[in-house]
């Protein structure tokens, strides 16, 4: 599923191997600093590696920027404002999402009623399914990281990638949050990378953990 293979970026990521198999949920951990925010922005495209070769789905996507990805790596960022756009209605960011990495016509035409229902569908997991014309900046901030979820999820990508997203949450939402998660990962049979510092996550979710020390993964 995702293959990278020598990885070198910027003394920061150096000779890095790692292969993550298609429905494996691997957590990530390491000090700050230790680089795991740019080995994800490495597998999204944000980042070109100096050195190295990446394969999602056999496909060698290494000179590809991170539009060009947009249908095979959804990311889930620490900040939930990150995901989302505050003055749009919650209806026009899933529709956003759902278009992502597709040829789309304009936002702002109107979702067909089986569009809604879909989407409602979908919200019903978090408790907003009667907030479609919400705009997001209205939502509290556990609301807004559950829709980044749900939004990276309707696209049908191959990997997902979470960085710190339960990190800027109370407990109650946090734990709503990777309810979430969980949930609709193993439904999906999605293939997902978590970057995470807290213990309880660690000893809970994932199939594996790595450890980030020195540019290189190492299993824990």
């Amino acid at each position: 599923m995702l293959n990278l293979k020598n990885i070198y970026v910027r003394n920061i990521l150096i000779d890095l191997n790692l292969t993550v198999n298609e429905g494996e949920f691997v957590l990530v951990v390491g000090e700050n600093g230790a680089g795991k925010t740019t080995l994800f922005n490495t597998i999204s495209g944000s980042i070109s590696p100096s050195k190295g070769s990446i394969f999602i789905s056999e496909k060698n996507v290494t000179n590809e920027p991170q539009y060009m990805r947009a249908q095979l790596v959804a990311n889930v960022f620490q900040d939930p404002k990150v995901g989302t756009v505050a003055n749009m209605s919650v209806r026009n960011n899933l529709n956003m999402a759902h278009m992502r990495g597709k040829k789309r016509k304009l936002l702002t035409q109107s979702c067909s009623k089986e569009r809604d229902d879909f989407f409602r569908s979908k919200l019903y997991e978090i408790g907003l399914e009667n907030r479609l014309d919400s705009l997001v900046g209205e939502l509290s901030g556990g609301q807004r990281q559950a829709l980044s979820v749900i939004m990276a999820l309707l696209t049908d990508s191959k990997i997902l990638l979470l960085d710190e997203v339960t990190a800027a949450l109370d407990s109650e939402n946090s734990k709503r949050v990777l309810r979430i998660i969980d949930t609709c990962i193993y439904k999906q049979k999605k293939t997902c990378l978590m970057i995470t510092h807290n213990k309880d996550q660690i000893n809970q979710l994932g199939n594996r953990t790595l450890i980030l020390k020195n540019g290189k993964l190492i299993s824990s």
